[in-house]
């Protein structure tokens, strides 16, 4: 990727975010899309533009937008197609709850915005602790079938034995079928898929709470960057419309006291 200027990679950048939110792009113009936004934050990062302790009153208008990158980097990442869903969700939250931490320490969340999305991204406490006593129902279900299938290995074992040595045979533990590798595989693998859902569920539902609020965290960043803009065209203006009226004043004094000639002096 050849150098450029901040500025015009992420307008570059920008532009393939909007291509891939309107409509399909290509899978490779996407990825090259997140090359470039981490190309962005690494010279963010070297031009040192925004600092932790700072407040979206320290930052400059003209920078403001770059506070955008992991956003971008992090909705444009969930658009690499993968097989396993869970992996492209993984590898754009942390993005998203960098940017959102970021925000929240620049002050750019109102504090009745994040309470109320809060209220609403995590559930109610009662939600919370029905999920929570299902997961374990759930977990204590598949450590018990294990822990069965476990004893009835050490019963073939012990039978296994006896049958060698010829010694009586305990009741239950003859003829047992060698059925039960398959049926731990199935367990195993019905708890593992349980726990990835859920594990997915939990960072979708996180995942909506930061869109959530970094709709508002965006609402106000373009708010700022358009007064910003529109305070530099008054400016602007206001400077012209001074210049034209000083000018007009100066020759309407010019005309009325016209400069003295020589006829004048001696």
């Amino acid at each position: 990727m050849e150098e450029m200027p901040l500025s015009a990679l992420f307008e570059q950048a920008r532009k393939i975010h909007l291509a891939a939110s309107e409509s399909g792009v290509d899978q490779d113009v996407v990825k090259k899309g997140c090359e470039m936004f981490q190309k962005c934050e690494d010279m963010i990062g070297k031009l040192a533009l925004f600092s932790s302790n700072e407040t979206k009153e320290d930052i400059s208008t003209n920078n403001l937008k770059y506070l955008l990158v992991p956003y971008y980097l992090a909705e444009l990442t969930e658009k690499i197609i993968q097989d396993d869903r869970i992996l492209t969700v993984k590898a754009s939250y942390p993005k998203l709850k960098e940017f959102f931490s970021f925000c929240e320490a620049m002050e750019l969340v109102p504090d009745e915005e994040l309470a109320a999305s809060s209220r609403g991204g995590s559930g109610a406490p009662s939600d919370r602790r029905a999920q929570k006593i299902a997961r374990f129902k759930r977990q204590k279900a598949a450590e018990a079938k294990l822990l069965e299938i476990k004893e009835r290995k050490e019963r073939r074992g012990r039978s296994t034995k006896a049958s060698a040595l010829s010694t009586p045979v305990e009741s239950g533990e003859e003829d047992i079928p060698d059925d039960d590798s398959e049926e731990e595989r199935e367990v195993c693998n019905e708890f593992e898929i349980q726990s990835v859902d859920q594990t997915f569920k939990e960072i979708l539902r996180e995942n909506m709470f930061l869109v959530t609020i970094t709709s508002t965290i965006i609402s106000q960043i373009i708010v700022i960057e358009f007064a910003s803009i529109f305070i530099s065209s008054v400016r602007l203006d206001l400077k012209k419309w001074v210049t034209t009226s000083l000018l007009g004043l100066l020759s309407q004094v010019a005309t009325r006291f016209p400069y003295p000639t020589n006829q004048y002096y001696p």
